[in-house]
């Protein structure tokens, strides 16, 4: 909860002289449940749904909110794991830097968990609500405009489309 009460302060702040940017770290463990990391997996996840309401709540004004999902990335917190395939805090940090400035609404980083995920939640879930034909927004299968990228901007577009449409949803406001 406290990486939304501190996001919460600083969006107050931002919103009131509507501009700035709020980058959130989530991860992509918030995206489904796992035995080995469920409560950690459970705090991500109410990070991406609060970053998400976020996001719906200032579309339209001059403050974005960048989250970010990153898969295994060496820092202290993994160290007891095996590195190998690990990203770099260099190279994470370098596309938070990236991402941040764009004003993009998600970034998964490295970009493969995009795809990952999608494929890894669309498997395993019965969950209609992730079914990639439905997808979250409706869009991902849809609406081909949705696919202009795979990796970094899969997902983002899908987001952008939805709220886009919901912000003209009295209501869902």
């Amino acid at each position: 909860i406290s990486p939304a009460l501190f996001a919460e302060a600083f969006a107050g702040h931002m919103q009131r002289v509507n501009r700035g940017t709020l980058t959130i770290i989530g991860s992509v463990a918030g995206e489904r449940g796992r035995k080995s990391n469920y409560v950690y997996g459970a705090a991500k996840g109410l990070v991406t749904r609060y970053a998400e309401g976020l996001q719906h709540r200032l579309a339209g004004s001059g403050v974005k909110v960048v989250l970010v999902k990153p898969g295994p990335t060496a820092t202290p917190m993994t160290a007891h794991m095996a590195q190998r395939g690990m990203a770099s805090v260099e190279s994470v940090a370098a596309q938070i830097v990236a991402a941040t400035a764009k004003g993009q609404p998600v970034l998964y980083t490295p970009g493969k968990w995009a795809l990952i995920m999608l494929v890894m939640i669309s498997t395993t879930s019965t969950s209609k609500s992730v079914n990639p034909r439905d997808c979250v927004c409706g869009c991902i299968m849809a609406a081909p405009g949705c696919r202009r990228r795979i990796g970094d901007s899969l997902l983002y577009a899908c987001r952008t489309q939805t709220m886009a449409r919901d912000q003209d949803d009295p209501q869902i406001r």
